[in-house]
């Protein structure tokens, strides 16, 4: 057996991209602070603008987004619902929104404001114990699940569908 003028090679690792480390590792952190309190202020926005009756399309969204994510971490089974908050939220807002259509009156009474502030509390203490990866996966079912009731033709029992923009 003869030698061969080549050296075998030796195994060398590929070298491990940083920025897909950072993702992994900040899928598993906690929200912080600052993404936290941004929500925050927009929901605080949001409810100071429903409490006027001067709502418009971004407010109502933070509302929207607060209820259907709100809703999904406890289908996801990461919160509980308990006290009934999210459906008390979804009731208020029918009300607001069907009472506003009706007669044009953007007026918000305080049972219906008091379950708007339920939700927007439940949402900071929600927000305070899930990750990144949690709050992306509940934002990703969220879509699909919009995604698919508009897709329908006709609205379902139990299923109502609010255009933001309308309001």
């Amino acid at each position: 057996m003869g030698r061969t003028s080549k050296p075998r090679k030796t195994y060398r690792p590929g070298r491990v991209n940083p920025l897909a480390m950072l993702a992994a590792f900040q899928g598993s952190a906690l929200l912080t602070l600052d993404d936290r309190l941004t929500w925050q202020s927009e929901l605080h926005e949001a409810l100071t603008a429903v409490s006027r009756g001067q709502a418009r399309k971004a407010q109502w969204a933070a509302l929207f987004d607060a209820i259907n994510l709100t809703e999904e971490l406890c289908r996801m089974r990461l919160a509980t619902d308990a006290d009934g908050v999210v459906p008390a939220a979804q009731d208020a807002v029918c009300a607001v929104l069907d009472r506003q259509q009706a007669s044009g009156v953007r007026a918000v009474r305080a049972t219906e404001l008091q379950a708007l502030r339920d939700l927007v509390a439940a949402f900071a203490d929600l927000m305070a114990g899930i990750t990144h990866k949690d709050k992306y996966d509940a934002e990703a079912r969220v879509a699909e699940r919009v995604r698919r009731v508009l897709a329908q033709p006709a609205e379902r029992e139990g299923v109502r569908v609010f255009d933001a923009a309308r309001y």
